[in-house]
């Protein structure tokens, strides 16, 4: 489904809220060309529920509300001021739907150094039912693995067989390595982690982080959740614009198998 949103009168943040060089209108067609992917795997449900991990400035629930959702909303991050900018201005103009967001005051090196708990230990907000969908859009990029393992984990306790988890990711596989050894990146994964992951900033590690496709993927697998359908693999590391979506990204369900 690709196509123009009727949008309402909605207040939107300052740019200054926004991450890397971003604007209202970049935030609405990214949010746009993520939402047409999830619609086009079928797992959009309008008057559903949706969970959103590390909502930040309200991209998916702008996305959303654009798009007609009438359903249940959680949007978390560990950005204090903005989860506070729209629970205050968002939130009370969005009926029919419902809007909710929470902080949560994470340790992230890159952005909240000064958080008080830390990612691998924290427990996640969740509704009270199972989401029909979750969300985590450029969360994973900027985690360590630990934290990446411990967020999957909780995730998937928050899910039954019919949710779906849509999570993007920056994935070293095949394909990876021929773009990386072409130079095309860009964000070339010059510096080693561990046999599992790499990033891209000396100075600034969380500011783009890779896993190895394969770790990822066992990972998940001892938490329950496995892939649905293919990969969608992203441009990021030079792949062209033809691809589906910038990051790479995965669907996955639960499974009723935990390794853990």
């Amino acid at each position: 489904m690709s196509g123009e949103y009727a949008m309402g009168e909605y207040p939107f943040p300052d740019k200054k809220m926004m991450f890397m060089d971003s604007s209202i209108e970049k935030m609405l067609e990214n949010g746009r060309f993520l939402f047409d992917l999830i619609n086009d795997e079928g797992f959009l449900k309008l008057d559903g529920s949706v969970v959103d991990v590390g909502c930040g400035y309200g991209r998916s629930a702008y996305t959303l509300l654009e798009m007609g959702f009438t359903g249940h909303y959680l949007g978390f991050d560990i950005l204090g001021d903005h989860i506070r900018w729209l629970s205050k201005n968002l939130s009370p103009v969005a009926a029919p739907a419902t809007l909710e967001f929470q902080h949560l005051d994470v340790v992230n090196d890159r952005y909240n150094p000064t958080g008080k708990l830390e990612a691998a230990e924290a427990i996640l907000p969740s509704m009270e039912e199972p989401a029909d969908l979750i969300i985590a859009f450029s969360v994973f990029t900027h985690m360590y693995p630990v934290e990446v393992a411990h967020y999957l984990r909780e995730l998937s306790l928050q899910m039954t067989g019919d949710s779906i988890l849509c999570a993007s990711f920056f994935l070293m596989n095949p394909a990876w390595e021929e773009c990386e050894a072409q130079g095309k990146s860009r964000y070339p994964m010059d510096y080693v982690l561990n046999e599992d992951c790499r990033y891209h900033s000396w100075e600034d590690p969380l500011y783009a982080i890779a896993f190895r496709e394969d770790w990822l993927l066992a990972t998940c697998a001892k938490v329950g959740l496995v892939p649905v359908g293919e990969i969608h693999l992203g441009s990021w590391c030079g792949r062209g614009s033809q691809q589906s979506c910038y990051q790479d990204t995965i669907f996955f369900r639960r499974s009723s198998e935990r390794l853990d």
